[in-house]
C-alpha cells in the first residue's frame, strides 16, 4: 500500500527559524507573492528581511513575525 503524501496543512507547524519560500511568506503575511517581488526589486525600505540562497529567496519565519510587530499601528 502506498503512503499518502501529506498536504502542507497536515505537515508539522513551522518552527520560528524555518525558512519560507516567497509564496509561503506571502501567504503568512496575507499579501500576494508579486508584492514581495516588487518590494525586493524596488529595494523598498522597511520591507521584510530576506535571504538569497543562490537564485532562491527565503524568509525566516521569526524575521517575518518581528517585522509584523515592528509595523503594528497603535490606534489609541
Amino acid at each position: 500500500m502506498r503512503s499518502k503524501k501529506s498536504s502542507p496543512e497536515e505537515q508539522a507547524p513551522a518552527t520560528r527559524n524555518e525558512m519560507l519560500s516567497s509564496i509561503e511568506a506571502a501567504k503568512f503575511l496575507g499579501i500576494s507573492p508579486g508584492t514581495l517581488v516588487q518590494w525586493r526589486h524596488a529595494q523598498r525600505e522597511g520591507q521584510p528581511p530576506y535571504h538569497k540562497l543562490g537564485k532562491s529567496v527565503r524568509y525566516r519565519l521569526s524575521s517575518l513575525e518581528a517585522w509584523l510587530e515592528s509595523n503594528a499601528v497603535d490606534m489609541k
